[in-house]
């Protein structure tokens, strides 16, 4: 399999590296960027399965890696968070499979596809309606469809407090200056706690450097506060 995935790759390459947009005719360049478009969409979905799969499977361990993301993040090229949020869709797809079959024919992008499994998944009734809106109103419209299921899914209350409770995170990493980053989400309430606490600490660090930015004393708080 993996040579016949390698022929496609350089197939592609060889096409291309000899391919000139401006040699070709007018009326014949909005077929070939429809082409390209699909085999983009076709190539993001099995990177997608198969990051998943990987995941899954354990095998990134053995490449030393701290998590299966940081595995997919180094192999694709992505950031952490874009790999987080591929292998989240990817798991999502797993029982989304009429999704997962417009996503390998081509017809939809990953764009389209993260809104979907991320409405679908709390709602599987809306999957179907939801395929038919992103073949006719494109992203703007799955994503605004998606939407719409979402928060029908979250009118209970409890039910909302629970998803948002299980999807609370925080995630560091290095960027490529070398700079200590970080993000995160919790709960509204803790949020507003952790907000409250913060504000104080900043308002306190303020009096003795009134020049500093919000945002460079909000730092410094957090800091402090660890």
């Amino acid at each position: 399999m993996c040579s016949t995935i390698k022929q496609l790759r350089e197939s592609a390459e060889k096409v291309a590296a000899r391919l000139d947009p401006e040699l070709v005719h007018p009326k014949d360049l909005p077929a070939l960027l429809d082409e390209w478009s699909k085999l983009k969409k076709i190539s993001s979905a099995m990177e997608m399965v198969i990051a998943g799969r990987v995941a899954s499977s354990g095998n990134w361990q053995s490449e030393g890696d701290n998590s299966a993301a940081h595995f997919v993040s180094r192999t694709t090229g992505e950031s952490v968070k874009g790999a987080v949020d591929l292998l989240k869709t990817a798991s999502a797809l797993k029982s989304l499979p009429k999704t997962e079959e417009a996503f390998r024919s081509g017809k939809l992008s990953p764009s389209q596809v993260s809104e979907i499994a991320s409405a679908a998944s709390v709602a599987p009734q809306a999957e179907e309606q939801l395929l038919k809106v992103a073949e006719t109103d494109g992203l703007v419209g799955v994503r605004q469809a998606a939407g719409r299921v979402r928060a029908a899914a979250c009118q209970d209350h409890v039910e909302r407090a629970r998803r948002l409770h299980e999807g609370r995170y925080l995630r560091t990493w290095m960027d490529s200056e070398g700079a200590f980053r970080l993000s995160g989400q919790l709960t509204p309430e803790a949020g507003s706690e952790v907000k409250a606490v913060l504000e104080a600490i900043a308002k306190d660090l303020k009096k003795k450097a009134p020049k500093e930015t919000p945002d460079a004393l909000a730092a410094d708080a957090l800091l402090q506060m660890a």
